[in-house]
């Protein structure tokens, strides 16, 4: 990762957890290891999230212990970087910042 300030997500479940010889396949495309019903999952999902991630510049991870859970951390460079590195780029000033609110954030 690049030495930039960046916005960390952490996203946690209490479910059946990854085992450990699937980590390093979940974020290939079509790998699944879901086989209930018979709809088997089709395993998209992860890495159309991984290609998004990378493609902003950002970085996913993911911690699993069976039985306990599974926790995903996403970092993004903030709009700060981004903006600061177009503008350079392009020779523009920079634009005005502007407060972001989060859905559930108590301020007025």
């Amino acid at each position: 990762m690049k030495p930039v300030k960046y916005v960390k997500i952490s996203i946690r479940d209490n479910g059946i957890g990854i085992p450990r010889e699937n980590l390093s396949k979940i974020f290939d495309p079509y790998f699944s290891a879901k086989r209930f019903g018979s709809q088997p999952g089709i395993g998209l999902g992860l890495s159309i999230s991984y290609a998004i991630i990378k493609r902003h510049n950002g970085h996913i991870g993911v911690d699993s212990e069976l039985g306990k859970g599974t926790t995903f951390t996403i970092y993004l460079p903030t709009a700060d970087h981004h903006t600061e590195t177009r503008a350079a780029a392009n020779d523009e000033p920079l634009p005005e910042k502007k407060d972001i609110r989060l859905m559930g954030d108590d301020a007025a």
